[in-house]
């Protein structure tokens, strides 16, 4: 039993890193020591945040948890643009999740800093150091298992204005 937990770990923490994001050992330093830095000038609920950009972000991410925590890979139109690569990406995660019978009971990402890269109309491009909070999975009726620790990542995150709101249309680390 205690090997099936662990194989379920070691997947899980794969597919989620994959699927979240998580920083490779190539640039981590710099990121984590930005990240700490800027954590550590900035006032209490306020880590270097572009205002309106960053609750733009809080927001989507608040969904995406929520279609990961319901399993409804439907509920990630409310995230992604219609056809875009993050969306169907995401999409095949969670299918893949479910056919393990595997579910997420939390899933969020930290913003540890949001600035303006590109702004054009109907269109923005962010840059981001952000970081997966605890990420905690069960199978079926078993205990819920909280997976390692992420690091802060950089990401360029492009966002385009839809009727709905704004959505993520791509996401590229760097």
């Amino acid at each position: 039993m205690a090997v099936a937990v662990v194989a379920v770990l070691v997947l899980a923490g794969a597919v989620v890193r994959a699927s979240l994001g998580s920083d490779a050992a190539v640039g981590r330093r710099t990121t984590v020591e930005r990240a700490a830095s800027t954590a550590s000038t900035a006032s209490a609920g306020s880590t270097n945040l572009v205002g309106g950009w960053a609750r733009v972000l809080e927001r989507l991410d608040r969904r995406r948890s929520a279609a990961w925590r319901a399993g409804d890979p439907h509920r990630l139109d409310t995230v992604f643009s219609a056809g875009s690569p993050p969306l169907r990406h995401d999409r095949a995660l969670l299918r893949a999740y479910g056919d393990r019978g595997l579910a997420l009971s939390r899933a969020r990402l930290s913003y540890l800093r949001v600035r303006l890269v590109r702004r054009h109309p109907g269109r923005a491009t962010l840059a981001t150091v952000d970081r997966l909070d605890t990420v905690q999975v069960a199978r079926g009726s078993a205990a819920t298992l909280a997976l390692p620790l992420d690091q802060p990542t950089r990401h360029r995150i492009v966002l385009v204005r839809t009727p709905q709101g704004w959505r993520i249309v791509a996401v590229h680390r760097y």
